[in-house]
């Protein structure tokens, strides 16, 4: 990337929260920071079911800044992080 962002823009379901996680875990391989940021909380419970789906989960340690930003195990309903 070279320093450079990127949006990934597609229908449901084509993989766009696969490729999100492949490449946040090539940059976490990196060192490379990685901020994930989207308008609606659940969002971040999805990126976490893609990152635990591809076994890399333990790899991050998410500081989470909205309000209402818990993140949980999609399927258990199980609070992963919670709000600060």
């Amino acid at each position: 990337l070279q320093g450079r962002g990127m949006i990934i823009g597609d229908e449901t379901g084509v993989g766009k929260g696969r490729t999100l996680a492949g490449t946040a875990v090539w940059a976490n391989k990196q060192d490379a920071t990685v901020l994930f940021i989207t308008d609606r909380a659940n969002l971040f419970s999805d990126f976490v079911r893609d990152l635990r789906d591809i076994g890399e989960w333990d790899r991050f340690r998410p500081l989470i800044t909205n309000a209402d930003g818990t993140i949980v195990d999609v399927f258990t309903n199980e609070v992963l992080v919670d709000k600060p």
